[in-house]
């Protein structure tokens, strides 16, 4: 199975996912976008970090981008 990691793009600065997490597909890889932005957005010194035209950047193994997920797509309800 691929490896990928979850970048967060924010403000001209990236934070890079060291660890990466094994996903068989995109329709996987687009609910643990999800997942991961309602967890920063529910943590309160990301809060104060993270602006609202943050994005999420999956990056294979390779260093290629196969997403981009913008926080603006989710709420904290979805």
């Amino acid at each position: 199975m691929p490896r990928y990691f979850f970048h967060v793009r924010d403000r001209g600065r990236m934070i890079e996912d060291k660890e990466g997490i094994d996903l068989p597909d995109f329709e996987v890889i687009e609910q643990e976008c999800r997942n991961a932005i309602r967890a920063v957005l529910d943590d309160e010194d990301w809060q104060a970090e993270i602006s609202p035209l943050a994005e999420l950047h999956v990056v294979d193994e390779l260093g290629r981008t196969v997403m981009v997920f913008p926080f603006e797509n989710v709420s904290k309800a979805d």
